[in-house]
């Protein structure tokens, strides 16, 4: 072949190739973008959807719910004896926002009233502060005295503009908190050691954040979040009148007009160390030596920052110790509150 016929043929061979690999580009954009709509946006000015999330405590407006615990607990001895029993407590509490102070909300407690039962084999103990003839509780038993002890003793929460409950005080009014506090503490002989243990355990920060801290600190307040965001909280809870602390992973489950959904999780529960506390047929004070847990948490609220539920999730495993004898429990524990309605006064 001559010369300008391979130039020639070199030619035609190069416009192929190039027409080729403008057919493939085309089709690739082509396949990209689907058929009669608009390739997506790439500005960065590109606007993010958000969420606004708070809770509103609103001033001179009573919040009335209803909270129930229910916890069941295995213990098991070196010798592998074991001891169950179950405590389903409905506590029926009030509070309301009376001011800010110092860009802190005055939220005054008060549980008005509780229904109790506790159940060990076959032996069922209850107690109903409406219903008198529903009560079998006859003489003093410790673990009621823990559930009862704070009832119409009012109190307060100072709530930061984080959300979380900084402070627990009473209510500068006689038969509050700290009229009571003083009371055991001015007891003197009437009370032995151990009763004074059990009721400051009653009266303690932790055990009124569990009745009644229904955000459970999980919104860090008003919140302006991307709709996938996910933020971590500290949280502490009280299991069978052991207290723990975790931090929990928590997000926007889902978001309507008429509810947000907001769930937490936590891996990692951990019993406070040290801590003795009253437990259920043991003497004197049980020592917590070590244990672990999860849970979940979740709250339901209105576009306009009213809790409506609440529900917590918890299992723990402790090893706990009375003087030479070991032994673990297994505790679960699951909370359901419910707004039953919002007054004016």
């Amino acid at each position: 072949m001559d010369s300008l016929s391979s130039m020639g043929f070199c030619t035609k061979a190069v416009k192929t190739i190039i027409l080729a690999v403008l057919c493939i580009i085309g089709t690739i954009g082509t396949s990209a973008q689907q058929p009669g709509k608009p390739p997506a946006s790439t500005s960065p000015d590109a606007p993010i959807k958000k969420y606004s999330i708070y809770i509103d405590w609103k001033d001179r407006v009573a919040h009335v719910y209803s909270v129930n615990h229910k916890t069941k607990v295995k213990r098991v001895f070196r010798d592998n004896l074991e001891l169950n029993y179950e405590r389903n407590v409905t506590y029926f509490v009030s509070m309301s926002s009376i001011g800010i102070e110092k860009g802190f909300i005055k939220l005054q407690c008060n549980i008005d009233s509780l229904r109790y039962s506790f159940t060990e084999g076959n032996s069922t103990l209850y107690y109903d502060s409406q219903d008198e003839k529903k009560t079998t509780l006859k003489t003093e038993f410790p673990d009621f005295t823990s559930t009862f002890g704070m009832m119409n003793h009012q109190f307060m929460f100072l709530i930061s503009p984080y959300g979380d409950v900084a402070k627990v005080t009473g209510i500068e009014q006689s038969g509050d908190l700290d009229w009571l506090r003083q009371f055991v503490d001015e007891s003197g002989t009437a009370m032995d050691t151990l009763q004074k243990l059990l009721w400051y355990s009653v009266m303690s920060d932790e055990n009124l954040k569990m009745i009644a801290d229904i955000s459970k600190g999980l919104i860090a307040g008003k919140m302006q979040i991307k709709t996938d965001s996910v933020w971590t909280r500290n949280i502490g809870l009280r299991l069978d009148g052991l207290n723990f602390t975790d931090s929990a992973k928590v997000q926007v489950a889902s978001h309507t007009k008429d509810n947000i959904v907001i769930s937490g999780a936590s891996t990692n529960l951990q019993p406070v160390l040290p801590q003795d506390a009253r437990m259920f047929k043991i003497p004197g004070l049980g020592s917590v030596v070590s244990g672990n847990g999860s849970g979940t948490l979740r709250l339901d609220l209105t576009p306009r920052g009213t809790i409506k539920k609440q529900e917590v999730n918890y299992i723990a495993d402790i090893e706990g110790k009375y003087k030479l004898e070991n032994f673990k429990e297994n505790i679960q524990t699951t909370v359901s509150c419910t707004l039953l309605g919002q007054y004016k006064w």
